[in-house]
């Protein structure tokens, strides 16, 4: 048996295979089962998708971190120099077009933030998203949900939190 699981995207999901689906009733409640397999697109190919799919104001609220990033790995990746603020800016704006996003999501002053920050490691946030990355590890060793499939970004100078689903 094949099905789809909306997401909150209102698009459905072509991960997930569902297998069987057993009703368990504890007092008033049904609780359903799902046995199910999931499918996970490796981080490389989650850099090409377009997020054409998400509400136009979803698509707004984007960190300017998802194509800073993405702009960042594919010029370490073709270069051995050290990435520059204009090249990174430039690069993270056609990364923008790409995923269908709008380009003034990507402000200068973010990037320049960015390359002030490059080699810094802050010990909060690196806690806080270790805290984030554990839990959802718990509930998949739990069999209580499914592992995420999106992006998580947090921005340790405004305390936020953005998730992006792929």
């Amino acid at each position: 048996m094949k099905g789809n699981i909306p997401t909150t995207t209102g698009k459905d999901s072509t991960t997930r295979e569902i297998h069987s689906v057993a009703a368990k009733r504890e007092g008033a409640a049904v609780i359903e089962i799902l046995q199910c397999t999931e499918t996970y697109a490796p981080i490389y190919d989650t850099l090409h998708r377009s997020l054409a799919t998400l509400r136009k104001k979803e698509r707004r609220r984007v960190p300017p971190l998802l194509p800073a990033l993405h702009a960042l790995w594919q010029l370490e990746e073709s270069s051995t120099k050290q990435v520059g603020r204009d090249e990174l800016a430039e690069r993270a704006m056609r990364i923008a077009e790409v995923l269908d996003i709008p380009t003034s999501v990507v402000s200068t002053a973010f990037i320049d933030t960015l390359v002030e920050s490059f080699g810094q490691e802050v010990s909060p946030v690196v806690a806080i998203l270790g805290g984030i990355l554990a839990q959802d590890v718990l509930n998949v060793i739990g069999k209580k949900e499914q592992p995420l499939q999106n992006y998580f970004f947090y921005a340790g100078d405004s305390g936020e939190g953005s998730i992006v689903y792929v």
